[in-house]
Parts: C-alpha cells; structure tokens; sequence
C-alpha cells in the first residue's frame, strides 16, 4: 500500500473510500507506471485482485485507449504538478446492466510522481442496454456518449 493511499484513509471518508474500491497507478516524472493500486474490501470468498505485471516501467500513454482521455491527462497531468493541487473528475462507467458513477483524482506526489485514482461512489442496477453490450456492437468501434445531453454517436451522427 502506498502513502498516499494512507493519507487518503486517514481524511475524512468519502463514499468511494466507504465503498473499499480504488484502482489506480502511481506515475514517475517521466509518466512511467510504478505501481499499480488495488483496493477493495474482501468479503470472505473474494479472489485477490491479481496485477499485470507487464504494466510496470511502461509509459502510461500505451495503456490510455482513447485520444480524448489521453488529450485530458496531457492537461491535468502539468497543472497538478506545477500547482500540487490535486484535480477530481466525477464520471460514468456503465455496463449493458449497471450504471456506475465514478470519480477521478489526480494527485501530486512526491519528486513529481502522479497517483491517478479511480474511485467507485456508487452503484445502480439498470434495465439492460443492448446498446452497451460489446456482443450487440463491433468491439472495435467505440460508443461516444454526450457527458452533457447524454445523447448518442452512432455512424458519426
């Protein structure tokens, strides 16, 4: 467990920590993984979340899918260094059967290390969405939905 992890614990709790989930990394100056961060609180009967451990040393811009996710980063990633404020982003992670609302944190470590965080608030089951399901659409096409209007990209309309 990393420091910054135990300083998190030791603020006030938020519902993501109340949640016991968290997956995350903690990047060198250079934006390389140092380590991976799993947490969850185990009910009896859990596996023990395993770690890829071809992730390590590797520069984290060949692990972000997405070129607006990685246009963000490129931002967010400078303005925590230079100001050390940490920068919290709440999102959606949805699946075909459950929506999941989601938070991002950004936090300055030491010697310009980045802990990038992703926190579980909560989550709703939902009538199945076949438009979600990877069976129902081309795995290698991806889904843009409006953050704003929530309104849908399908074939560039």
């Amino acid at each position: 467990m990393t420091h910054i992890f135990k300083e998190l614990e030791a603020s006030q709790p938020t519902p993501a920590q109340e949640n016991g989930f968290m997956i995350g990394f903690q990047l060198d100056k250079t934006d390389h993984v140092e380590d991976v961060i799993y947490s969850r609180k185990q009910q009896s009967g859990d596996p023990v979340p395993q770690t890829n451990n071809d992730l390590f040393g590797n520069s984290v811009w060949g692990i972000i899918a997405g070129k607006e996710l990685q246009l963000l980063y490129e931002m967010m990633f400078p303005s925590v260094r230079s100001s050390k404020k940490a920068i919290v982003v709440p999102y959606r992670c949805d699946s075909p059967i459950m929506q999941r609302f989601m938070e991002l944190r950004v936090i300055a470590g030491r010697d310009d290390t980045l802990f990038v965080l992703n926190f579980l608030n909560a989550e709703e089951d939902t009538a199945y969405t076949a438009l979600l399901d990877q069976v129902e659409r081309d795995p290698n096409d991806s889904l843009s939905i409006c953050s704003w209007c929530k309104k849908v990209e399908l074939e560039h309309e």
